[in-house]
């Protein structure tokens, strides 16, 4: 056979070797360059045991960390608050007592509204009115104050009636003195000779009653000992 024959044999027309032609090799030949991962079908035993000392690079995939193994290792309870940077811890993880609780300047509280049953009637004693707000400028003048009584309807509280005790749970006999105050029902709308069989108002009247001048029921007593000027204050 020519030498032509049996370099044809051997290198195949696009200039490559023939696979049949290249002798097994041990990998002790192969002593410089870079196989091409193509060229490697690699199994779980291909790969060694590695010390971590060896991973020098890149980020582990969540998935691939065990929650057993992060708690194994890391001591999550003795964190410096220092090492929480960002984010909001829950209310649910906090468990706050008085003392954790600073003291706080009045500057401080910028929005929402103090609950009444918060503030002692001491600390209003020490308010100066001008930080009062929607407050009237001045006191009310003659004319507010007489448009305002004016508008009082009778019957109504701040009312004034001319009316005789009429029975009450303190029995026939009863002594009306300035200031003491009845309910409403037990007084009877009268004119000046304290007669009210014309008005038909007995039981008409509502709330509780001042008496502001002075009066007596008494078995034997007429209509003019018991009639006087009553208030109505609630």
């Amino acid at each position: 056979m020519s030498k032509a024959r049996d370099l044809a044999n051997i290198i195949s027309g696009s200039g490559t070797l023939n696979a049949n032609v290249i002798p097994d090799l041990a990998a002790s030949k192969i002593t410089s360059g870079t196989i091409a991962s193509a060229r490697l079908s690699l199994g779980d035993s291909d790969i060694p045991n590695l010390a971590t000392s060896k991973i020098t690079s890149g980020t582990f995939a969540d998935a691939r960390i065990s929650a057993s193994s992060v708690n194994a290792h890391v001591d999550l309870t003795s964190l410096s608050a220092s090492n929480l940077t960002s984010g909001t811890v829950p209310s649910a993880r906090l468990s706050l007592a008085e003392s954790d609780v600073p003291n706080l300047s009045a500057a401080k509280i910028t929005s929402g509204t103090m609950d009444g049953s918060r503030i002692s009637g001491g600390t209003f004693g020490s308010v100066n009115g001008s930080s009062l707000t929607s407050l009237p400028s001045s006191a009310p003048t003659s004319s507010q104050v007489g448009t305002a009584t004016a508008g009082i309807t009778a019957d109504s509280i701040g009312s004034y009636i001319q009316g005789k005790h009429q029975g009450s749970a303190a029995g026939s006999n009863f002594i009306m003195r300035r200031n003491s105050t009845i309910a409403g029902q037990y007084i009877e709308a009268v004119n000046g000779t304290g007669s009210s069989s014309d008005f038909n108002t007995f039981g008409n009247c509502s709330g509780t009653w001042r008496c502001m001048g002075a009066g007596q029921q008494t078995g034997g007593q007429n209509a003019e000992t018991r009639t006087t000027m009553w208030l109505r204050i609630s």
